[in-house]
């Protein structure tokens, strides 16, 4: 189980040096479709608590996440409904540099406005709220066109390890 993985490409570069790299790797991650699965009885605590300054639980997260898990006990049902909330409120909008922001998820619930780190963030504040493991993820977006950088969020439920969500994404489909 390689939960991370990095390269690193070295090289002494003189003027009108040409470098190029190119490169290619397959990810692949067990789809499990949460409408269909249990969570187990008793859930970890690791990955639930506050890392200042960006994913606190003001007065403002805990009373929205309450409001988003009302009734709510599977932290796949939680999971779920705080997916539907950003990507149902949320707006895509570029951002100033985050570390600019004071409280980045608190800041996008608010103004339900963030890019793709940002709905992460907001994600991954409240289900940690909520007590659901979660956590930022990184990487690439790409297509035949164009490649980026794009962030994301997974969340942990027993016995299925980690399931990865997109809010971003999410959000962009729920307004087509």
């Amino acid at each position: 189980d390689v939960d991370t993985a990095s390269i690193h490409w070295e090289e002494t570069m003189t003027e009108n040096h040409p470098f190029w790299v190119e490169y290619s790797y397959k990810h692949v991650a067990p789809y499990v479709d949460p409408s269909k699965i249990k969570a187990d009885p008793v859930q970890p605590d690791f990955f639930t608590g506050e890392v200042e300054p960006h994913i606190v639980f003001t007065p403002y997260v805990k009373a929205l996440c309450a409001e988003i898990t009302a009734g709510l006990t599977d932290p796949i049902a939680k999971a779920r409904a705080i997916y539907d909330y950003i990507t149902k409120n949320v707006k895509y909008s570029f951002m100033p540099d985050y570390f600019v922001c004071p409280n980045i998820a608190d800041n996008c619930l608010r103004t339900l406005r963030g890019d793709c780190g940002v709905q992460a963030l907001a994600f991954i504040t409240l289900c940690r709220c909520a007590g659901i493991p979660a956590r930022w993820q990184s990487g690439m977006s790409a297509n035949p066109k164009w490649v980026l950088c794009h962030d994301w969020a997974g969340f942990y439920v027993e016995p299925y390890g980690w399931m990865y969500v997109d809010a971003s994404y999410g959000t962009t489909a729920n307004r087509l």
